[in-house]
């Protein structure tokens, strides 16, 4: 009879927390898919046939609720190797994978590993979570032996009194590749390039942000562009100008007049026009009135959107848009309700929307580009300063940023990009080192305000001491001023690198981001979280702290219908939970999914990271009506 008891109970609950998701589906659904890291390896030991098997560290999609033994039969089936894995009154036993199994002489076998430590569960128990590291790993019981693409000893890592070193170097470096840029490129000044050379304005748009000092070559190719803007006014077109394009209908290059029309024609309006303003921005220039033409208006017009062509993150259709209206700080009217105008949460919502896709290219090619340019595109915006600065007053958005990969204390898609970095610090395309791949890592790490001298923000962005400004000293030399040979096509981007890393790093200081210690995760689980007031407004939920928690990292929230529900500590019966990254006294939650709901009752506690673990208060907050 307790048994009956008991089974029912479990299936009222099943009940109860399925019908709690379908609450708030929409909401939830956002964090239902995320990516974890794989590695199956026999660490050299060989089946009776002699293969090994080794299945490197691969990023795979999973779903919530997935367990490590779901994660490892689909990559061994991807990978066409052969397991045994059966049931048993124990529990799930694996035993043999690729031919290989317990062996009684030397001890070995399938040891479960996650995130570097032997699992104190078997991979059928354990649920993954986003960013876990998990592995197969063939060892006796004791050893610590990893795959060698894995090897990496962190005690040979810069210390902070390097800091200043590798800063100044990095200057030296972005001066010598800029000269090298101006004498090649531009022959010294001598080649001006104007509109129809969307690339070229855009490489001398970096020239100006690094500090070459080039002042008539700049003025020379204003002049250019502004006349050329003059004269496409009103639908002109350029004397003896035109923009190059491949005809796919009559397979043959062609080519057209410069002009306004001619440029949306051939799907190139944004990015000709965002390069310009960009250029224009940097040298002073307010392009919402150029020659009596608004610059600004031309490239967020719905026609021009629409027939640019899509591609990656920020050398596509929508970064080129967002890089140049932050180059002159432009204001756009933010107002999403108009499905027709173009705003920076759009062109954000868009990109970030790119990300699933992004990996999957990058994962068939083992070739970092396509992630690394779509972070660099948002990256600054996640910090709070540069969104509100840039019209986007809610950075903590969930649907804008596409949770979970940027919205967490260390991104998840900012982590992805170290994991296609190689065991020397180099990044390949296409199986071979790339400067190319190198540039838009650094991009990204540096937009995101990461210091690649140092892994104490929580990136592995070092690889048994090397960083990547190590790696970039392989093309540019410092000593005998000299740029590698093999730097020519996208210079600028290894350019733009060096010189923003070198702008992120400190000199000789301990890094912003304070590591907790063992005292403060104390204070934290016993401090006691109060709220002054909550108040609903629309789609918007405002949280008041009496006070901050003194060395918290940031708050979990929790949104319910009923008093009731909220006082009976059930997580489950939230409508919304929510994780604030920053330790600030009014937080703010975008509950634009509740907003019919007429009130809803919200806790909070706090919670401080240490040593990639998150340690929570004790006791939530008081239970306060959001009025």
């Amino acid at each position: 009879m307790k048994i009956k008891k008991k089974l029912l109970a479990l299936l009222m609950t099943l009940i109860m927390a399925i019908s709690a998701v379908n609450v708030n589906a929409e909401i939830i659904t956002l964090k239902l898919n995320f990516y974890v890291w794989v590695t199956v390896d026999s660490l050299g030991e060989t089946n009776t046939d002699g293969k090994a098997v080794s299945i490197g560290k691969t990023a795979y999609k999973v779903s919530a609720n997935t367990t490590a033994s779901d994660v490892f039969k689909m990559v061994l089936e991807e990978n066409e190797v052969d397991y045994t894995c059966t049931n048993s009154e124990w529990g799930e036993y694996w035993a043999s994978i690729g031919g290989l199994g317990y062996n009684e002489e030397t001890g070995k076998y399938w040891e479960f590993v996650v995130n570097g430590q032997s699992a104190s569960v078997g991979a059928g128990e354990y649920r993954v979570h986003e960013g876990d590291r998990i592995e197969f790993l063939y060892r006796a019981g004791g050893e610590t032996t990893v795959p060698e693409y894995e090897a990496d000893d962190v005690r040979k890592n810069p210390t902070k009194e390097s800091y200043s070193t590798y800063k100044k170097n990095a200057y030296e470096q972005a001066s010598i590749l800029a000269k090298h840029i101006y004498d090649t490129t531009f022959e010294s000044g001598k080649v001006i390039p104007g509109i129809e050379s969307s690339s070229a304005l855009r490489t001398v748009a970096v020239l100006k942000q690094s500090g070459l000092k080039a002042d008539d070559f700049y003025k020379k190719v204003a002049d250019k562009v502004i006349s050329q803007v003059a004269q496409m006014k009103n639908g002109g077109e350029v004397k003896d100008v035109s923009v190059s394009y491949y005809d796919y209908e009559n397979n043959t290059s062609a080519s057209l007049p410069l002009s306004f029309a001619n440029l949306r024609a051939i799907n190139a309006e944004c990015k000709s026009i965002a390069c310009t303003v960009e250029l224009l921005s940097y040298l002073g220039y307010d392009c919402t009135n150029i020659k009596g033409v608004n610059l600004i208006k031309e490239m967020t017009s719905k026609e021009a959107y629409d027939t640019s062509e899509y591609s990656y993150g920020a050398y596509g259709r929508d970064g080129y848009i967002l890089k140049a209206l932050d180059a002159g700080n432009y204001k756009l009217n933010e107002d999403n309700n108009n499905k027709d105008a173009v705003t920076r949460k759009k062109l954000i919502k868009k990109i970030t929307s790119d990300f699933g896709y992004a990996y999957d290219v990058a994962k068939e090619w083992d070739c970092v580009d396509s992630i690394a340019m779509d972070v660099e595109a948002v990256a600054p915006y996640l910090s709070d300063e540069y969104a509100k600065a840039h019209g986007v007053t809610d950075n903590n958005d969930e649907e804008l940023f596409a949770l979970p990969y940027l919205m967490s204390d260390t991104p998840f898609a900012l982590r992805m990009i170290s994991e296609f970095q190689k065991n020397d610090g180099s990044y390949e395309s296409f199986g071979a080192k790339s400067y190319n791949s190198l540039a838009v890592a650094m991009i990204a790490y540096a937009k995101a305000g990461v210091n690649l001298a140092s892994e104490s923000q929580g990136y592995d962005v070092i690889k048994n001491g090397v960083t990547m400004f190590d790696v970039a000293s392989q093309y540019v030399d410092v000593k005998n001023k000299k740029v590698d040979p093999s730097v020519s096509y996208g210079a600028d981007q290894l350019l733009e690198a060096l010189y923003l890393a070198a702008n992120v790093l400190p000199e000789n200081e301990t890094p912003k981001k304070v590591i907790a210690t063992n005292t403060a995760v104390n204070k934290v689980k016993k401090a006691k979280v109060s709220i002054k007031k909550a108040t609903k407004k629309k789609s918007k939920l405002t949280i008041v702290l009496k006070n901050k928690v003194s060395k918290a990292t940031g708050y979990s929230a929790r949104v319910f219908k009923s008093k009731k529900d909220a006082n009976k500590n059930k997580s489950s019966k939230a409508l919304l939970k929510k994780t604030i990254t920053k330790n600030k006294k009014t937080l703010t939650i975008n509950i634009k999914k509740l907003k019919n709901k007429k009130k809803v009752y919200v806790r909070v506690r706090a919670y401080i990271k240490y040593k990639g673990k998150k340690y929570y208060s004790n006791k939530w907050s008081k239970v306060i009506l959001a009025k």
